[in-house]
């Protein structure tokens, strides 16, 4: 141990970014960082349990087919 005060860490807040994700078709997504994933028929990534873009690490947000 040490005779040292205590002191606090500093803390650094991080904006998270967002990456939006719209679906191409029955398998596919383009994400807002330029990215394409496919994934098994009919499913949504948070149905895999992704809630983070793996390219980007933006939080995920599906947008709703226009």
């Amino acid at each position: 141990m040490t005779d040292r005060p205590v002191r606090p860490l500093a803390v650094r807040l991080v904006a998270v970014n967002v990456c939006e994700w719209r679906r191409r078709d029955r398998s596919q997504w383009r994400t807002d960082c330029g990215a394409l994933w496919e994934l098994p028929d009919d499913t949504d990534p948070p149905t895999l349990g992704v809630l983070y873009c793996p390219q980007c690490g933006g939080r995920l947000k599906m947008v709703p087919p226009s």
